[in-house]
């Protein structure tokens, strides 16, 4: 019975375990994740690339001007709302930076902006841009801080920063925009694996296509929430749990529309078991295990039995995660699994061994 009172304080002694059960939850969710039938149809992303930003002697900051085609563009290609995934904290050229401001303040009803507000990152003339900025149009703004683990991989969405001016996210205007469903916002990402039609999960979009008059780009943003961002090979890449099955990064615009698409279909949400709900499930698991090694210590296949019932654990668990939409604390309760067996095993085997020895001895 040691070894169930020890299973409580598993994750203050093994932290290991931990980082195994982050691994696990991952491997589930880049397998089972939900899986829309197409491309979602109220987002979509604008890419300014590589190859948009060729013509012009720098990458970032994204020129302004071009910026101001670009959002121009998409309003009249009909776009729901129009979000961009950057944050304004210095001028650039004079000309470039009016006509913006121009063209932002002929949007400013379906514009969403970010606000970037990490002290720790930026100059207090940085922020009093962003600020001066954000208030001269009079747009929506929330925070666009992404929520890393220890390890870099995005599996939550964070709080705004302590103190922030702006305390709703980029991700949630995006979703109320859209026509939000989903009532809560909940703290774990529900991610969106690629449709079933072999197409995008989100609408893309390069932006030098969509400038091109001669390209039909446009008419695909019709009614739809547009997040206009850079895409760059080593600038806002972030691992996700997709990146197990995928290999690759994946770009904050994309990050946050995962976000706001789980909002937009209100019912994908992922819940975790409360620490207590956890310790009585993991007991339970481990009392259970417990009384079927005894019964299996009985059974002349006791190999197949363990087998059946390990695999029954790990099905039971994938079917919880993909219809229940529940995360079970798996690392930890397959500890539980084995310890329950290896004690009920060993525990009927101690118990034969002394029935043997005291009918011996009289």
């Amino acid at each position: 019975m040691l070894g169930l009172v020890g299973l409580f304080f598993v994750p203050a002694v093994a932290p290991t375990l931990l980082k195994l059960e982050h691994w696990t939850a991952d491997w589930r969710t880049a397998l089972l994740s939900d899986r829309g039938a197409t491309t979602h149809p109220a987002l979509a992303i604008v890419a300014i690339n590589s190859e948009t930003l060729e013509p012009y002697p720098f990458l970032l900051p994204v020129d302004r001007g071009l910026q101001a085609d670009i959002v121009a563009a998409v309003d009249r290609a009909g776009a729901r709302a129009i979000a961009l995934d950057f944050y304004f904290t210095k001028g650039t050229v004079a000309k470039d930076d009016e006509k913006f401001q121009r063209v932002l303040a002929s949007v400013a009803d379906k514009l969403i902006l970010g606000a970037y507000e990490n002290r720790a990152a930026l100059k207090p003339s940085q922020l009093a841009y962003q600020s001066e900025f954000l208030a001269r149009l009079g747009a929506r703004v929330g925070y666009l801080n992404l929520n890393r683990d220890q390890d870099d991989v995005v599996r939550s969405r964070p709080p705004p920063p302590a103190g922030a001016r702006y305390q709703e996210s980029f991700s949630a205007l995006l979703a109320a925009a859209a026509g939000r469903r989903q009532p809560d916002t909940p703290d774990r990402i529900a991610w969106l694996l690629p449709p079933r039609d072999g197409g995008s999960t989100f609408l893309r979009v390069e932006a030098h296509k969509l400038l091109d008059p001669s390209s039909s780009e446009a008419a695909r943003l019709k009614d739809r929430v547009v997040i206009i961002a850079g895409e760059f090979p080593y600038f806002d890449r972030h691992r996700t749990p997709l990146s197990l099955s995928t290999g690759t990064e994946m770009t904050g615009a994309e990050i946050h529309a995962h976000m706001a698409a789980e909002l937009i279909d209100g019912n994908r949400s992922y819940s975790e078991l409360t620490p207590m709900q956890a310790r009585i499930f993991l007991a339970g698991l481990a009392v259970l295990a417990l009384a079927l090694g005894w019964r299996f210590q009985t059974r002349r296949w006791n190999f197949l039995d363990w087998r059946v019932a390990s695999v029954a654990v790990v099905a039971a668990d994938a079917l919880v995660f993909k219809f229940g939409h529940l995360i079970l604390p798996f690392t930890l309760a397959a500890f539980a699994w084995v310890l329950g067996i290896t004690l009920g095993t060993q525990a009927r085997g101690a118990a034969a061994w002394a029935a043997h020895r005291l009918g011996w001895r009289s």
